[in-house]
C-alpha cells in the first residue's frame, strides 16, 4: 500500500530504517497493467531492501490479508475517491482515465459499491495471478554500478 500503516513501510522503514520512502503502486489499463514497488534507498541497501520487498510479497500470498486489512484497504481507497473530489485537477484527470481505458464515465457510486464488493477471496485469487516470479520486472536508478544484485533477482 502506499500509507504509513502498509506491511511494506512498516517492515522496511519503521522497523529497519532501510529507507526513506517505501510504497506500491498500481495502474490499470484497458488490456494491462502493473503493480510497482518504490524504494529511495542508498545503495548498500539496495539487496536487502530488494529481498524484503520480496519476502513481504510472498508472505502476503503465504499468509493472506486479514478481514481487518481488507477493511481498510477498502475505506482507505473509498476515502481517497472522495477526497478526489475536492481537486478539479483530480476529478479531470479520474474522468479521462476512465474514458481512455474503458471507454465509458464510471459514476463514483459505480466504484464504492464495486470496492463493497471485494472479497477476501476475490484478493486471494488476485494476489495468485499477480504475483507470479517470472513476471517480475526491476529497475535501479543512482550509483549502483559494480553492485552485484541480489540471488532473488537472479534470472529463473
Amino acid at each position: 500500500g502506499g500509507g504509513t500503516s502498509s506491511r511494506l513501510f512498516q517492515s522496511i522503514r519503521e522497523e529497519r530504517g532501510l529507507a526513506y520512502s517505501v510504497y506500491s503502486y498500481q495502474a490499470s489499463y484497458s488490456d494491462a497493467g502493473l503493480f510497482a514497488v518504490y524504494a529511495g534507498t542508498r545503495p548498500n541497501n539496495l539487496n536487502m531492501v530488494v529481498d524484503l520487498v520480496l519476502q513481504d510479497i510472498a508472505r502476503l500470498k503465504a499468509e493472506k490479508p486479514t478481514m481487518e486489512e481488507l477493511i481498510r484497504s477498502k475505506e482507505q481507497l473509498k476515502s481517497g475517491l472522495l477526497l478526489g473530489l475536492e481537486s478539479s485537477s483530480s476529478r479531470m484527470s479520474r474522468l479521462g482515465k476512465t474514458e481512455i481505458t474503458l471507454s465509458r464515465y464510471i459514476p463514483l457510486e459505480e466504484l464504492i459499491d464495486k470496492v463493497d464488493k471485494v472479497t477476501l477471496s476475490d484478493l486471494t485469487e488476485l494476489l495468485e495471478k499477480m504475483f507470479v516470479r517470472e513476471n517480475l520486472c526491476f529497475t535501479a536508478l543512482g550509483p549502483i554500478e559494480g553492485k552485484d544484485l541480489p540471488s532473488s533477482l537472479q534470472p529463473v
